[in-house]
């Protein structure tokens, strides 16, 4: 099973979506947090599942339990908390959740370009840890 994780800051809406169509994206899984206000732009939680299967043919779901804290995240965000340390924190925090199940094709979405320094990438690796036939590919 491919899964796949992407971030949509520092790209259009017409790179975003034709990323999504080049390689076969079935399903955008949501792990963000906070996806309604004006920062989130053609991503908005209100907007994304209609332009998703309108441009796209690509189903939407929003899944919390892929999420940080609020306090995890604004530890990294705000209070410089290494992403070693919060990756770890993160990890611990899955484990006490009941994991989604994903489709071949799924998309681990957030705000973040680079995927190293970004909650999908643990995501992920947690995912495919519980599961080795995950493969990820970061877009």
């Amino acid at each position: 099973m491919r899964l796949y994780t992407v971030g949509y800051s520092q790209k259009t809406a017409e790179e975003f979506f034709d990323i999504l169509r080049g390689h076969g994206v079935t399903r955008v899984v949501d792990i963000r947090r906070h996806n309604t206000n004006q920062l989130a732009g053609f991503t908005k939680q209100s907007d994304l599942p209609w332009f998703l299967d309108t441009i796209a043919g690509i189903s939407y779901a929003h899944e919390l339990a892929l999420a940080p804290s609020e306090g995890l995240m604004r530890a990294y965000r705000k209070e410089g908390l290494p992403f070693d340390e919060f990756s770890q924190r993160l990890r611990a925090e899955f484990a006490e959740r009941e994991m989604p199940k994903l489709i071949d094709g799924s998309a681990l979405l957030c705000s973040e370009p680079d995927p190293g320094v970004c909650h999908r990438s643990v995501a992920a690796a947690y995912l495919a840890e519980q599961d080795p036939s995950i493969e990820v590919v970061h877009l």
